[in-house]
């Protein structure tokens, strides 16, 4: 009469298949990830540099340059 179930060979071959998987898949996963952050964080200090551009444009002045900055010594 057989068993039902898998041996450990099987088991053990399944877990390493399905590590090669993971290891496969993920480094594009998680460099897709941080390539995002590089790509906000450019475009969010795009965004500050060119609200600072405009401040100078509306005023004629730079920011801070009315003596109202915080010293950061």
């Amino acid at each position: 009469m057989q068993e039902k179930g898998f041996t450990k060979f099987e088991l053990i071959l399944g877990l390493a298949s399905l590590a090669v998987v993971v290891l496969v898949v993920m480094p594009p996963l998680h460099g897709g990830m941080s390539q995002e952050k590089i790509t906000r964080a450019v475009t969010g200090a795009e965004d500050i540099a060119r609200a600072i551009l405009d401040y100078r444009s509306d005023t004629g002045t730079w920011p801070g340059q009315m003596g109202n900055y915080a010293d950061i010594s």
